[in-house]
């Protein structure tokens, strides 16, 4: 399948472009080197230590960082994007990664999604999913581990998957029937709705430990100290356009496809919809240049909801779609990640120097 090059080598170069561009203006006005070596110091070790009183042993969590490395920087624009944040910022490209994919959710519990003793040796592995014939989705490469047919209705998900399939419903007959006395009323609830449905259509069942329903949930969010009100919470993986992939598969699919859809997205870090995984709280200036920087034209990675019904629709089956969800993955949501973890905790260091308001307008300035 096709794809436009805005998710190729030119995506790449815009984005290796405007970083050299962003650091560039606010090198100055934030001194980096040193104090993000600070800012990091121990954020390895605390993420081991969670994943060790969540049961891990010591050589499962090695085993399962040697293959998350590997598989984060086969990606060429997450390699190119580490690269150039560590040149222009001259910090280590190790402290960048970490920046970038540890952050606030440090490191990986999420491995352990695909995380499967190996018995022969004692130790964990990222094992690839296991063929299973009976679902629409046919290339085992597409696959989540566990999934077969049925699976949507058994066990380990069938009653995540009920309140998933009524909660979808439940926001279609809202988006058919909305309430209001007036047309324009109405209307503005049937937006309503369908913007409601991105996030819960969105998010599934989870694997994952510590995972909760955390979208505009009071426990998860944060107060911002510099308006006293609290923070913006960003999807890292947009919750329009992972609805899209939803909607998209259900027409393709079934039941069973769009939990494998789900599944899969967890277990390579791309989690859908409002989870506490797929959550970054922003302080207001660096989510809005996040967006502006995902919008731009030469970047196009912020599709309207329009444009990304476009694109899903070029997938003619479950496999296809499964293949053009890796891509996206890969060439837009995982650099759009990068970008968010690391804006946002360049933002955060600023701030503490109180430099914030300089860097906003060094970044607004340089049109991001």
């Amino acid at each position: 399948m096709e794809l436009s090059n805005k998710f190729g080598s030119v995506f790449v170069q815009s984005v290796k472009d405007k970083l050299e561009e962003t650091y560039g203006a606010v090198k100055e006005a934030v001194p980096f080197v040193g104090q993000v070596e600070e800012f990091y110091a121990g954020t390895e070790d605390r993420a081991n230590t969670r994943l060790l009183e969540r049961g891990f042993s010591q050589e499962q969590i090695d085993a399962a960082n040697a293959e998350k490395q590997k598989y984060t920087q086969t990606g060429e624009a997450t390699s190119q994007f580490l690269d150039t944040v560590s040149d222009v910022t001259n910090i280590d490209r190790d402290l960048v990664g970490g920046a970038a994919f540890a952050a606030e959710m440090v490191l990986d519990a999420r491995m352990g999604a695909r995380m499967t003793l190996d018995t022969a040796t004692g130790v964990a592995k990222v094992m690839p999913a296991q063929p299973v014939q009976a679902l629409t989705i046919k290339n085992p490469d597409n696959l989540a581990r566990g999934a077969a047919k049925g699976w949507a209705e058994g066990p380990e998900f069938g009653e995540s998957m009920t309140k998933w399939r009524n909660r979808r419903m439940e926001l279609r007959e809202q988006m058919r029937n909305p309430s209001g006395l007036t047309a324009n009323r109405r209307q503005k609830n049937k937006n309503k709705s369908l913007i409601t449905a991105y996030n819960d259509v969105s998010t599934g069942p989870t694997r994952l430990v510590d995972n909760p329903l955390a979208y505009d949930k009071d426990p998860f969010k944060k107060v911002s100290s510099l308006e006293k009100r609290n923070m913006e919470q960003h999807h890292l993986f947009p919750k329009q356009e992972s609805y899209q992939f939803v909607e998209r598969m259900l027409k393709l699919g079934d039941e069973d496809d769009v939990l494998n859809l789900m599944i899969f997205a967890e277990e390579v870090d791309a989690s859908m919809g409002g989870r506490l995984v797929n959550m970054l709280n922003m302080e207001r200036q660096p989510h809005t240049i996040l967006h502006n920087s995902r919008k731009a034209i030469e970047d196009g990675r912020q599709l309207k909801s329009l444009e990304m019904k476009n694109l899903v629709e070029n997938a003619k089956s479950s496999d296809e779609l499964m293949e053009l969800f890796k891509t996206y993955l890969e060439t837009n949501i995982k650099p759009s990640k990068d970008e968010a973890f690391a804006l946002n905790n360049l933002y955060e260091i600023a701030k503490k120097q109180g430099k914030h308001e300089e860097m906003y307008k060094a970044l607004k300035n340089k049109g991001r």
